[in-house]
């Protein structure tokens, strides 16, 4: 078998395209190509949406740096009670979860307050009714 194209294929050429078809094919290729303008409301909204988490992340990082009212609001309820899932869970647990639960947090730093809840978890899993 023999990957070259016989003779009669390489002397054979295509008739060149009418000038006016291939104007016309050219054209509509441009016009497919050609970068589209997007609506108002879309530009809008996505100017909205981009404001939007601008903002959003803006007064994340206000918080985080300005420890005040803002910080009240991450405090336990005051009435706050842990109600156990778990057959297991007897009355000596659930009054120590509810008393570590009631336990003030840090206001100090974000770290402070993590280190603080992460200390309770530790507590309660390796408490003895647990």
């Amino acid at each position: 078998m023999n990957d070259e194209l016989p003779e009669f294929f390489e002397r054979a050429k295509p008739p060149a395209a009418p000038a006016a078809l291939r104007a016309r094919v050219l054209s509509a290729v441009e016009r497919e190509l050609a970068p589209r303008r997007k609506p108002a409301w879309e530009r809008a909204l996505e100017w909205g949406v981009a404001a939007s988490l601008t903002l959003g992340i803006g007064m994340n990082i206000w918080q985080w740096q300005r420890p005040g009212p803002l910080a009240s609001h991450s405090k336990p309820a005051p009435n706050a009670q842990w109600t156990p899932r778990s057959p297991l869970a007897d009355e000596q647990l659930t009054d120590f979860v509810n008393k570590r639960l009631a336990a003030q947090p840090p206001r100090d730093t974000q770290a402070a307050f993590g280190k603080h809840y992460e200390e309770v978890l530790r507590e309660i899993s390796e408490h003895p009714a647990g």
